[in-house]
């Protein structure tokens, strides 16, 4: 199989690569073709996160990107109540 193939499966619609997968011939597909674009959009999400997470805990890494925005000169509210939600609210300039 070459490119060509690949990416015009990869532009199907949803109800063509249901119709693939509940016939005989996604066996003739090797597992790692098998690719929905839900597999794909959740690697963007990942890789996404991977960039702009600073800590494992979001309560941690939100606080960390606060105190970067106030070292720029933002004006930063960073509520946090115990086990449970927290408020943050930043003013910042336009350059």
């Amino acid at each position: 199989m070459d490119w060509k193939p690949i990416k015009n499966l990869l532009r199907m619609d949803e109800a063509c690569l249901l119709q693939i997968e509940q016939s005989s011939i996604s066996s003739s597909f090797l597992p790692s073709f098998r690719i929905s674009y839900y597999d794909v959009r959740n690697v963007f999400i990942f890789r996404l996160m991977k960039l702009s997470r600073r800590a494992i805990r979001d309560r941690d890494s939100v606080q960390i990107w606060m105190e970067e925005l106030a070292e720029k000169g933002a004006k930063i509210l960073f509520k946090v109540h115990e086990d449970g939600p927290f408020l943050v609210s930043c003013v910042a300039k336009c350059r």
